[in-house]
Order: structure tokens, then C-alpha cells, then sequence
């Protein structure tokens, strides 16, 4: 099965200058609005600060958008669900052997696991989106490039 499509500013191989900027084209007019990254539905508060908290890194870098909000919401809800069977399970070990409590915990994680794909959450990605971050910095700060773009 092919691994699934990532954003263009996360892919390793090399495209040509015109199907980088087709892409981020066609990936930005499909994100939606930034400025509309709010829960869709209603979350607890633990929930909203996971959203927030994952949001807040992910706008810095400009990744999500307006679409992203049932994903990002779905996995602020089963990263606290799991939270809470830790906290059940560290309270009462004996849950370890419930077979009902480990059924559900197991599910959570597969979500979790195939969420943390959906938004790239995980260390590869995060590491990717760091030095993403920092190729932007550096364009945004080489005095060349700003020249050669009509600015002073």
C-alpha cells in the first residue's frame, strides 16, 4: 500500500520550483482560513487545552487551517481519553487484566497512532517541521533574497 501524501513542505525528494509552488498553491487554497482555527464541537477543558496547545505549534509554522479543526479536535479527544485510562489504570492496577478496559485502551491508541500520522505528530515530523521552520526563517531574513524580491 503507497504511504500517504505529505504537504510539500514536508516532503524530502526533490520537486522543480514550478510543482513546489503549484502545490503549496493548491494545499493553502484547501486549508481554509487560519484565523478560524477554533473546536468545531464542544470540548472539556483538559480537551481544549490539548487542541490549543497543538493548534498554537502548529499556526506557528502555518501548517493547518479551517479543515484541520475536526482532526486536530478528534485527537485533543483521544489523547485525553487515554489520559484518564492511565490515570484509572495507575489508580487501580488491577484494571490491567479487565479485558473491557484494555479493548477501549487499545482502540484509543490505534487512534491515537493513525491521528498522530493524519497531523505529524511524531518525532520524524516534528523534526521536519523544525528545520522547515528554520529554511523559512533564513529566507525571511537573507538580505538578497528580500532585494532580488523588490524589497529593501
Amino acid at each position: 500500500m503507497p504511504r500517504p501524501a505529505k504537504p510539500i513542505e514536508l516532503q524530502s525528494k526533490h520537486n522543480t520550483k514550478a510543482d513546489i509552488q503549484q502545490r503549496k498553491s493548491v494545499q493553502n487554497s484547501l486549508k481554509g482560513d487560519n484565523a478560524c482555527i477554533v473546536p468545531p464541537y464542544k470540548l472539556s477543558d483538559s480537551q481544549l487545552n490539548i487542541f490549543n496547545k497543538i493548534r498554537d505549534v502548529y499556526d506557528n509554522v502555518g501548517l493547518i487551517g479551517e479543515l484541520d479543526v475536526y482532526t486536530l479536535a478528534e485527537c485533543a479527544v483521544v489523547i485525553d481519553r487515554l489520559q484518564q485510562l492511565e490515570m484509572m489504570i495507575n489508580d487501580n492496577p488491577d484494571l490491567l487484566v479487565n479485558k473491557d478496559i484494555m479493548s477501549i485502551r487499545k482502540g484509543y491508541t490505534q487512534d491515537y497512532y493513525r491521528l498522530c500520522n493524519e497531523l505529524g505528530l511524531s518525532p520524524q515530523s516534528r523534526a521536519k517541521l523544525g528545520s522547515l521552520s528554520l529554511q523559512k526563517d533564513k529566507q525571511n531574513n537573507d538580505i538578497l533574497l528580500n532585494i532580488l524580491k523588490g524589497g529593501a
